[in-house]
């Protein structure tokens, strides 16, 4: 059905309550999860922005975080890949699922950020600008 399918990850509460619903895709032809990270600049101090070594470094330190996850989604046969970029978060989610064809993208419907009444900020955005489905994990 959805061979490649964004998972939309910010290492928040909601963004773990999806990876069930990705394991469940795999059940339904999904052979490839992307997980994407947004590093929003506005999230990082003024002493860190102006040092490329430390972006860098910070970069590279998500990408050590997202390993458990990845090794998850690799444990139950599913091929992973990890895509970690400074930006806006709804561009870089919606820009990523574009580029690898992906069927549908997957979402909590809060993250990590401030959260406006009944869905976060990204995902309305997300749910704005992306011409491929979105799947929104409720909050439980």
């Amino acid at each position: 059905m959805f061979k490649v399918i964004i998972l939309s990850y910010d290492f928040s509460k909601f963004s773990e309550m999806a990876i069930p619903y990705v394991k469940e895709f795999r059940n339904f032809g999904t052979e490839k999860v992307i997980l994407v990270t947004a590093l929003e600049y506005e999230g990082l101090s003024a002493r860190l922005v102006s040092r490329s070594v430390e972006l860098s470094e910070y970069k590279e330190n998500t990408i050590k975080r997202l390993e458990p996850v990845k090794k998850e989604f690799e444990e139950v046969g599913l091929d992973v890949g990890v895509f970690v970029e400074y930006g806006i978060a709804s561009e870089i989610i919606v820009k990523e699922a574009i580029e690898e064809k992906a069927g549908l993208i997957i979402m909590g419907a809060l993250g990590s950020g401030l959260a406006s009444n009944l869905l976060g900020s990204t995902v309305q955005n997300v749910l704005k600008i992306s011409p491929v489905p979105v799947f929104i994990v409720p909050a439980k």
